[in-house]
Order: structure tokens, then sequence, then C-alpha cells
């Protein structure tokens, strides 16, 4: 982690060998699953130049911080307009540090976002390293990449996804209850057999279920939605629910199906979870944090009108049944700060903190030792400040910030009384 959150002593280092805080203006991607104007949180920290240029009911579904080529970010300088990326590469040794190099290259190894999902995105699953440069070599035009894609996601809002496959017990319940369902899982008379280990039985229903044809896929939705609507109770209420907004979403998709086979997740504020590769999920609403290595890698199967890659997908998939509580986490206290969450996923790419300053007068102060981060402030009292290297802004709530190694850097509430506390997240990579 390397990442120092105890008081300092922040005095005026001298900026050789050192890079600069720069502010940065991000950019949102317009996904028709998004949230339309002020419902959004992304549309809520964009900018106030970008929002004037942009109609307001557009989609603001993803705001993107970092150097991916897809949505780039800019580095806010008078002096000159460049990318982020052409700033660390102006000066990597300094702006991303040797250690970074070393393991990542000279580009920033993570991609930073924030999410307001109003539609459901994709049944779908992030390659591994090895079948992500196989996926890039073969097709260029859809997988832009040759890097793996973990992510984490911590909840802003209440925040809702499918993740991970049920338990079998669970999955078995439902084929007794759902004759439409075990009509996709056992066609052709390929009979269920729990008798097998959980990886061949996950493995042989979902490839059946997401290859059904998709005339019997909408026969077998209808008969089935019928049934609830004369029925009800056959399903738990929060299941019921999500098969009808689902329906209501991508009316007649395979990935109706899939809420029962997959773990449903209702995130709080602050709690996260962790998609290491070839994990199935989607989220499904709310608004999040989301942080991953630098990828735009995604493979699909369902509830989208994007392109369908079905036997890549269930062939890659880690065909487990872990509880859904092991991948819920929160952030853990860091030790000497009040203020400061960590969360801290088990790969090397990158870590966020979440920093929560209460009252006016109060700071929190802190030193990336070997890595960059980049700082997204989310709420922003009156007279806040950003204080680092011999450099102060006023802070703004939207306001984001490329952090370079080496770099002590504080925020300090102001000292006009406010309802809403200083609020940011912070990711980085430190070695």
């Amino acid at each position: 982690m390397n990442l120092d959150l105890s008081p300092i002593n922040m005095s005026c280092d001298s900026k050789a060998n050192k890079g600069q805080i720069k502010r940065l203006a991000c950019y949102f991607q317009d996904y028709a699953w998004g949230k339309k104007g002020p419902t959004s949180m992304v549309y809520e920290l964009l900018d106030e130049n970008i929002k004037n240029k942009v109609k307001q009911d557009s989609n603001f579904a993803e705001l993107w911080m970092g150097t991916h080529p897809n949505l780039p970010s800019m580095v806010q300088d008078e002096s000159t307009l460049k990318s982020l990326k052409e700033l660390i590469l102006d000066s990597p040794d300094i702006n991303l540090g040797k250690p970074i190099r070393e393991n990542f290259g000279d580009d920033l190894p993570f991609l930073f976002k924030v999410l307001s999902v109003n539609k459901a995105l994709s049944i779908q699953a992030h390659p591994d390293k090895t079948l992500a440069e196989i996926l890039h070599t073969k097709r260029p035009d859809i997988y832009k990449d040759g890097n793996h894609k973990p992510e984490m996601a911590v909840a802003l809002t209440q925040f809702e996804a499918l993740c991970g496959f049920r338990p079998l017990s669970e999955i078995y319940e439902f084929i007794k209850a759902l004759p439409e369902f075990q009509e996709l899982l056992e066609r052709n008379g390929d009979k269920v057999d729990f008798n097998v280990t959980d990886e061949l039985v996950l493995r042989k229903i979902f490839h059946n279920l997401m290859t059904s044809p998709e005339e019997l896929v909408k026969q077998q939705l209808g008969k089935l939605f019928q049934r609830l609507e004369a029925k009800p109770d056959i399903l738990r209420p929060d299941i019921s629910e999500l098969a009808f907004r689902l329906h209501n979403q991508y009316p007649g998709d395979v990935g109706i199906f899939c809420s029962f086979m997959l773990n449903f997740v209702v995130l709080s504020p602050g709690q996260a979870i962790f998609l290491g590769a070839n994990e199935p999920h989607a989220y499904l609403k709310g608004d999040c944090i989301e942080c991953m290595a630098t990828s735009d890698n995604v493979i699909r199967a369902g509830l989208t009108p994007k392109f369908k890659d079905v036997e890549v997908l269930t062939s890659m998939l880690t065909y487990n049944c872990d509880p859904i509580a092991e991948k819920i986490f929160s952030g853990v206290p860091m030790p000497g700060s009040p203020y400061s969450l960590l969360y801290d996923p088990p790969i090397p790419e990158f870590s966020v903190i979440s920093i929560r300053i209460p009252d006016p007068g109060l700071s929190q102060e802190c030193k990336i030792s070997n890595g960059p981060g980049i700082l997204l402030v989310t709420s922003a009292p009156p007279s806040s400040l950003l204080v680092g290297n011999d450099e102060q802004y006023m802070l703004s709530k939207g306001n984001v910030f490329f952090i370079p190694p080496n770099t002590k850097f504080s925020m300090t509430f102001g000292h006009v009384p406010s309802v809403s506390p200083l609020q940011a997240f912070f990711a980085y990579c430190s070695l």
C-alpha cells in the first residue's frame, strides 16, 4: 500500500525531481443505460464548462479519469493543452515513479470512474491478460487493448448488481419453481445432474441457457411473466420485481433468466464489491465509484444491443458458487486518520481511499511514496483547500487532480459552516 495518512509537517520541499499537482478536465460517456441530467451523479460532478456544451437530457453514464485512449483526461494548464498521458510521457520517472514503470510501463496502471446507472448493464465478464491479448489480436475493432480489467465498485447511493453464481441449492429452487427456466436449462433432453461437481453443473446449464434459440427464449419469457402476473408469490418479491424490471428494459432477452442464476446484490453507500477476471456480473441501478486496471475490455452475452460473444463468455467464466457475503466489503479505517477509509483489493494496479472530513477547520494530510494518484472531490464546502508541493487550490465539487509520486498533500474543510462534509475519493498505485 505504501501510503502514509498520519499527520505530517507540511514543509516546503524543493520541487526538484518532483512532479506538480495538476487539475484535470474529465469527460463522460453517453451510454444508453446512464441517468439523465441532474438525476445523474456523473452530471453533478462534471465541470460547468462541459455541462454548458452538452444537452441536459443526455445519458450521463460514466465519468472517466485517466489515460485510456477511448476518453483521455486533459490537463487544465494555461500554458498548454495536453492529455494526462502526454504529461506522464514528458517525465515518466517523475510522474509515474520508477517502481510503477518497471511493473506497468509508461502509463497510468488504473482507470478511475464514476458510474450513474439507470438501466441494467450487460451480462458480462472481463478477460484475464492472456485472453485479453488473444482477443485484441483477433478482434481489435471490438477488444481495444490487450490488458485485463479487474475492477472494484464502491457504492455512492444504494447500488444494485448481479454478481457471481448463486449457490446451486438456490438455482435448484428456481428450477423447481419455474418450468420455463428449466425448459431452457434442460432443452434437448439434457437433464440437470446435481451429483457432479459445482463447476460442471454450472458450466453446462449456463451454456445451455445463454445459447438457447432466441425464439424459444421469448416464448418461455412470455409464459413466465403470464404466470407471474397470475401468481406473483411464486418468487420472492425482490426477485420478481427485478425480473419484471429487466423484462421492461430488455424485452425477450435471455439475460432476464440470469437473475435466477447470479447473486442479486444490493450495496449500501460505502459498501464495495471486487470483480476479478472471468467473473460474471451486471450492474443494475445506482451510482458508484469504480476503479479498474487500464482497460475497456468487456465480453457480453445478454441485456445489451451490443455485440454478444456468447461462446467466449461461457467458456472463460469462473464457475464457482462463493457465498455472496465474501464479495461485499467495506473500507478499513486508516491508522492515525479518523477521516479516511481504505479499499484495497487483492491486485497491485490500484487501491482507493474515501476521505470524509466532517467539520470546518479540520484537515486530512497524506503522502504517496512511489506511485501516482487521482483525487476526485465529490463534495466541497466553501473555502475548502487542497495544498501540496507549494501549490494551493480552492476546491469545488467535481474537481479532479493528478497527484504525482512522492507528493505530500492536505485537504482542509473551509471555515464556513456547511451541511455537507468535504468528501473525496483518491485512487492510487503504490508498490
